[in-house]
């Protein structure tokens, strides 16, 4: 994998659905991560099951021409807080879904929620590329943050 992509999905309305505004957050968004994308021929998409984040990923899927069997693994809906013991485990858990479902692709995108993008890029950093005090910023809502493998380096895009 080259790039693991964590998509914080947009805004939402009261019924927990994405937004007039949470659209065009994910469309300015998908220009941004086009240039990966296009010069990537296989990528792969999940998404937490959460109406907002799935419709995110769907929208993502189609402004990009992303044609994937999207999955809607467990852990990208928990929620995860800085406070809570067993957070190294769902990270963990986390980190071990990635690499499995990493095998055979250039880009993996994950749709999901503020505490997957701020604790897990750290996490992912150090337990997995080996660098300390890697990417402590956070994706806002419908942004991301963008993990360049193989170079070790992370990039926010508002």
């Amino acid at each position: 994998m080259k790039y693991l992509i964590l998509v914080r999905h947009g805004d939402s309305d009261e019924l927990g659905e994405r937004s007039e505004s949470g659209a065009s957050q994910i469309i300015r968004l998908t220009e941004s991560l086009r240039p990966i994308i296009l010069s990537n021929s296989r990528v792969k998409v999940l998404t937490s099951g959460v109406p907002s984040a799935k419709e995110s990923a769907k929208l993502i899927m189609g402004c990009l021409n992303i044609c994937t069997e999207l999955k809607k693994p467990l852990i990208l809906s928990d929620d995860l807080h800085r406070l809570d013991p067993k957070l190294d485990a769902l990270l963990g858990k986390l980190a071990k879904l990635v690499d499995e479902e990493s095998v055979g692709i250039d880009v993996l995108i994950l749709v999901t929620h503020f505490p997957q993008t701020q604790l897990f890029p750290p996490y992912y950093g150090r337990e997995v590329l080996g660098v300390e005090g890697f990417c402590s910023d956070s994706a806002v809502v419908g942004g991301a943050v963008v993990i360049d493998c193989e170079s070790r380096t992370a990039k926010v895009i508002p």
